[in-house]
């Protein structure tokens, strides 16, 4: 199972999830001036149903230990069931950040 980062008092929101991201802006900025974290990616977009569709588990797969990844789709479950791990600080690699309709903030 992947590491998620799953917040309890924003599990209620919608379309506010940058409120979610907020409260770990200092470990993300630690975690850039410390030289753990080199890259944040965003994965936005769908892979569809198709088995042969995986595009998105096949770019996670490949990305170096000192990335991040953001989601906001409904391909994210295609690399659910991978261990991103974490940073050195604890952050977990994998930041769920909803759906496609949360990214409106």
């Amino acid at each position: 199972m992947a590491t998620l980062l799953v917040r309890q008092d924003c599990a209620d929101l919608v379309l506010l999830h940058l409120l979610c991201l907020r409260s770990f802006t200092a470990a993300i900025l630690d975690a850039i001036e410390a030289g753990q974290l080199k890259h944040n990616f965003l994965i936005g977009g769908c892979d569809a149903a198709e088995p042969s569709r995986r595009y998105y588990n096949e770019m996670v797969k490949g990305l170096p230990q000192d990335t991040m990844v953001l989601t906001l789709n409904c391909g994210k479950y295609r690399f659910y069931d991978q261990d991103l791990g974490q940073l050195p600080n604890g952050l977990p690699r994998l930041l769920d950040m909803g759906q496609v309709r949360n990214c409106r903030t």
